[in-house]
């Protein structure tokens, strides 16, 4: 066992220099709960901790689920080319308003290259199982409730921090080409259905902040890609 642990520490400490310096996607079961102990002695475990909303994000804390009209208007989403999207797709009867119903339909959010800078107001789609944001001008984002997401694709943007930890029911999860130094993933309870991670292009100095802290194989069983190269 002593040496089965030096090993997997020796394959963390491999892993962890290729994702920082290579450009080489990295296999999902180099991730280890025995090859992850260096770095989980300096991160606090996320079952036990609260989610970290970012100070910078547009989501309000008072925000409600919707259970009436949202006006499709500036104080519910501030952002234009978002609005129009919203409108073009979702109000289905042309009054200005999203209703509860029409809402709740919402499964597919892709607003991808649309300009957007800010996604105030996608707390409203408690329903939304994929979102399409690549390719925008997006600072900050926040998901806390898209609790249904199981496709994020958030890549290409100017993100610094992402907190996915409410997203628990994530299959594949794309945050590359950002400005990222820290991604907030769900304890690792939640990762059974993650199949595919891409990281890269980021500023990431170790797994744990990259979100790639993430456990043994048998608790992200289906996980079958990571790319974290180019950090």
């Amino acid at each position: 066992m002593k040496n089965r642990k030096l090993y997997q520490l020796f394959i963390a400490s491999v892993v962890s220099a290729a994702m920082m310096t290579s450009g080489v996607s990295v296999g999902a079961a180099d991730f280890s709960d025995d090859a992850a102990v260096a770095a989980e002695q300096s991160v606090t475990s996320e079952e036990d901790a609260a989610p970290v909303v970012d100070a910078g994000s547009d989501f309000s804390a008072d925000t409600a689920e919707a259970t009436s009209d949202v006006a499709i208007d500036s104080t519910n989403f501030p952002d234009e080319q978002f609005r129009i999207y919203l409108q073009n797709n979702f109000d289905l009867d042309n009054d200005g308003k999203l209703s509860a119903s029409e809402i709740s339909a919402a499964k597919t959010i892709n607003v991808s290259g649309l300009g957007i800078s800010k996604l105030t107001g996608i707390e409203y789609f408690t329903s939304l199982t994929e979102l399409n944001a690549s390719d925008n001008k997006l600072s900050s984002v926040n998901l806390t409730k898209n609790t249904k997401l199981t496709y994020i694709n958030v890549g290409k943007n100017s993100l610094k921090t992402l907190d996915l930890s409410k997203c628990t029911k994530m299959q594949i999860v794309v945050y590359s080409n950002n400005q990222l130094t820290k991604v907030t993933m769900p304890a690792k309870k939640y990762l059974g259905n993650l199949d595919y991670v891409d990281a890269s292009y980021n500023k990431f100095t170790t797994q744990a902040n990259a979100g790639l802290n993430i456990g043994d194989s048998e608790a992200v069983g289906s996980l079958s890609q990571v790319n974290a190269s180019n950090n």
